[in-house]
């Protein structure tokens, strides 16, 4: 359905269900999709993505979906967990999970401390915020494997499983060039 939000009434011409979101929207500062894997709020400045193959959190200090809990995040990120073989994440045998933190080019300039109007992009080398969150997943026993950005391996993560859950550090600054892939394995 196509709507022009600029024109006085115009949601009068969506759905009821979606008319309700919006007032949800409104009044809670949330809204959550029909389905209810994806939920925004807005006061939090936070999006979760819960499905069955791949879980993305956006948020600062702690989040959590089905399979994901994060706590202690050190800063605003997101982190998303990824099926790689096209399996629900409980059963999938390889996994990516990615923590996006702030990039920026070196001498990256804004009008002011907001960051809402960009003068200059920067220059080379881009610089990757430092962050990191404890992430507990709740899956079966796997390897943690840093990748460096071209995918290639970059060492084992020290990770712990106890209960059904695997425990391990996401931290950006812990390999030389940053870290912002995981490979998790059976």
């Amino acid at each position: 359905m196509k709507v022009d939000a600029l024109t006085d009434g115009w949601q009068k011409k969506l759905p009821e269900a979606a008319r309700s979101a919006l007032a949800e929207l409104a009044d809670k500062g949330t809204i959550t999709s029909a389905n209810s894997e994806i939920t925004l709020d807005a006061k939090t400045k936070s999006l979760a993505i819960v499905a069955p193959k791949g879980e993305v959190l956006t948020f600062l200090g702690a989040a959590s979906g089905n399979v994901m809990r994060l706590t202690e995040g050190s800063r605003y990120q997101t982190v998303a967990l990824l099926s790689l073989d096209n399996k629900p994440l409980g059963e999938s045998r390889r996994i990516l999970l990615l923590q996006l933190a702030n990039l920026a080019g070196t001498k990256q300039k804004f009008s002011n401390d907001q960051h809402k109007l960009l003068e200059s992009w920067g220059e080379l080398p881009i610089l990757l915020e430092k962050c990191q969150v404890n992430i507990e997943l709740t899956l079966p026993e796997m390897k943690v494997e840093a990748l460096k950005l071209d995918g290639s391996p970059n060492g084992t993560i020290p990770a712990e499983y106890q209960n059904g859950k695997l425990r391990f550090i996401a931290n950006t600054a812990s390999r030389p060039g940053g870290v912002m892939v995981y490979l998790l394995s059976r």
